[in-house]
């Protein structure tokens, strides 16, 4: 018996209008969903950014509350002239961070790059750890590395101390400018062999930066140790308006989107926003007041010394 040819399925595919029409509606919801999801995760980053600020703020206290004083930015033996690879500040907050084993192995009689003549085994052993990648020093808005090729390649961190409102007198890029010896007190935080009490940062805690981000902007730094006493910006970095945010290697620098994240002496974390540069040189002159010193100063500058007298503000 033949079919009926009337009584078949009949296959119906999508026409061209039909086939148009959808893919315009994916577009579109794509398109209002995209801005939604990035901003989602720039929103996690910075959340991520925030807390492990918070947490090596904590630790600093933790340090203060055991040592009676903020650890050394950087322990060096010979602290005026160019000095050997050094223990940083970063090293010293490990057990505060969840990091003790770490810090068991490391060798801190002696400066962290350092290890017994001859001995290979030591060497190699304590290039791994060095090496590590240590979570609560990394930000999640940088690119994925452990460590700093721009800083040789030594274990890599996003934060950096507050070494003060003066410029580190280094000339980035040029190792031949290296005779200056490192300032011996900076009126920031951290410095070769520093030893800042809360006592200490006069202008107040919730008016001094403690420790901020450092991104690959300004080459990043490392959380072993400054390579010697002539790249102190591998541990630190100086709010001089020779150091704007985002553009000096020996300055603060982020990729977050408008500003930079701080935490300040009082364990609180505060947004900066990137238009809050030292002010030039030719313009400062007119914010002295009476009886202030000669040296012009922006809010950055005020917030990075920690003695200075200076209203800081709103910010």
């Amino acid at each position: 018996m033949k079919a009926d040819p009337a009584a078949r399925p009949r296959i119906r595919g999508f026409t061209l209008i039909e086939s148009l029409v959808v893919a315009s509606t994916v577009s579109i919801i794509l398109s209002i969903a995209m801005p939604a999801l990035q901003q989602s995760r720039q929103d996690a980053r910075n959340v991520d950014c925030r807390n492990k600020l918070k947490q090596i703020a904590l630790a600093m206290h933790n340090y203060h509350d055991v040592f009676n004083t903020f650890p050394p930015g950087w322990i060096s033996r010979d602290a005026t002239g160019q000095g050997h690879p050094s223990t940083g500040w970063q090293v010293s907050i490990l057990p505060f961070v969840e990091q003790a084993p770490l810090y068991n192995n490391l060798n801190l009689v002696d400066p962290v790059y350092e290890t017994a003549p001859g001995d290979s085994g030591a060497r190699q052993l304590k290039d791994v750890l060095l090496k590590k990648e240590i979570s609560v020093f990394r930000c999640d808005a940088e690119p994925n590395s452990a460590t700093n090729p721009l800083r040789g390649d030594w274990g890599l961190s996003n934060f950096s101390g507050n070494f003060g409102s003066q410029p580190i007198p280094r000339w980035p890029g040029l190792e031949g400018v290296a005779a200056v010896p490192t300032p011996a007190k900076p009126d920031g935080i951290f410095g070769v062999n520093s030893m800042i009490r809360l006592r200490d940062v006069i202008d107040g805690t919730s008016n001094t930066i403690l420790v901020g981000e450092k991104s690959v902007i300004s080459k990043a730094g490392i959380w072993p140790g400054p390579r010697s006493n002539f790249h102190e910006s591998d541990v630190v970095s100086d709010g001089s308006a020779a150091s704007s945010f985002n553009s000096s290697e020996t300055g603060f620098s982020s990729r977050h989107e408008g500003g930079i994240y701080f935490a300040l002496c009082d364990g609180s974390v505060r947004f900066m926003r990137a238009d809050l540069n030292p002010i030039p040189v030719t313009q400062q002159q007119q914010f002295i007041r009476p009886g202030q010193s000669s040296e012009p100063r922006g809010i950055f500058q005020n917030l990075c010394s920690r003695n200075d007298g200076n209203v800081v503000g709103e910010f």
